[in-house]
């Protein structure tokens, strides 16, 4: 089971939240207060939440979500991803994932910058191995964290080795022939100045889906969608229009 924190409103409406790498549920806080039941979760090796036992990291994410949800006894529900969550909420809906809609936020079908996540991986072992290059470790970490506009600190607060995974397990995966069959209502948002992950890569996201719409920012980049009203907005609309808040 997944670390969770959970605000039961009373709604007929679930958001379930996931947030991105080096991240943890309250990363997506800003969204806290929409007036629906909210659960967010922290991703395994992320927050609170154990790492995966097994070398399927995915596998891993939606066996543990299931158990979180039968936990609350969440049934339906609309999915919400940000960045890494948004890839993994694609990954969930191409294995069969009933829900009643999905959000995806500045996620794609390409991973950003995967030659600095492999350097990533290079450096989390060697500092598994050799101690002396925990302050070496730290520094990459602030780095990406600064390149990549994450608006948090990292320090501390995950093993980044562990959560580095999640790039490993993405490369594998194949599910672009399978998001054809979705049939659930798909928005996707994306800010037009995120050089974190490219807008274009919702656009060849969105081909993947049999439908879906895609909402861009033209003001917003990969960080300052975590803030953004206009995002609220666009979220609280598709909802409405999910008809499940009536």
């Amino acid at each position: 089971m997944l670390n969770a924190t959970y605000l039961d409103r009373e709604n007929a409406v679930t958001l379930v939240f996931l947030h991105g790498i080096f991240g943890k549920n309250e990363q997506l806080q800003f969204f806290f207060d929409l007036p629906y039941n909210i659960i967010a979760v922290d991703l395994p090796g992320h927050g609170k939440s154990s790492s995966c036992s097994t070398s399927s990291v995915l596998t891993c994410v939606r066996e543990r979500l299931q158990e979180t949800l039968n936990h609350y006894n969440i049934k339906e529900h609309v999915l919400f991803g940000y960045s890494l969550g948004g890839y993994i909420v694609a990954d969930l809906l191409a294995h069969g994932w009933e829900c009643a809609g999905a959000v995806i936020l500045s996620a794609g079908v390409n991973l950003p910058r995967l030659e600095l996540m492999d350097r990533f991986h290079v450096l989390s072992h060697a500092q598994r191995i050799l101690p002396e290059y925990q302050e070496l470790f730290e520094r990459a970490v602030d780095t990406f964290r600064r390149l990549h506009e994450v608006p948090f600190s990292v320090r501390g607060e995950l093993d980044v080795s562990e959560a580095l995974m999640f790039l490993g397990a993405l490369k594998q995966a194949e599910r672009a022939s399978s998001l054809s069959s979705v049939r659930c209502p798909v928005l996707l948002l994306h800010g037009k100045k995120d050089v974190v992950v490219p807008c274009e890569n919702s656009h060849e996201l969105k081909k993947q889906f049999s439908h879906a719409r895609l909402v861009e920012f033209d003001s917003l980049d990969h960080g300052s969608v975590l803030r953004s009203d206009q995002v609220r907005s666009a979220i609280q609309e598709f909802v409405h229009n999910l008809s499940l808040d009536q």
